[in-house]
């Protein structure tokens, strides 16, 4: 009977800390999670920017092509 319960006891230790390793890879994971959906705010703000800036060129572009065929 002594034996059972030790068995028992040291299984369920184990699976304590299975389940302390489990949390630590979800929170873990969780954090991964955040940085990653922090640098693709990041990212987007970038593209935004860029195209932007590109439209802006496209139109400066625009205006200013005439003039040069002009002359």
């Amino acid at each position: 009977m002594n034996v059972q319960i030790r068995e028992l006891n040291e299984k369920v230790k184990e699976m304590e800390l299975e389940i302390v390793s489990y949390k630590r890879k979800c929170e873990e994971s969780d954090t991964k999670l955040k940085d990653l959906k922090q640098l693709f705010v990041q990212v987007r703000s970038d593209r935004n920017l860029c195209s932007k800036n590109v439209l802006e060129a496209n139109v400066s572009c625009t205006v200013l092509l005439p003039t040069f065929y002009r002359h």
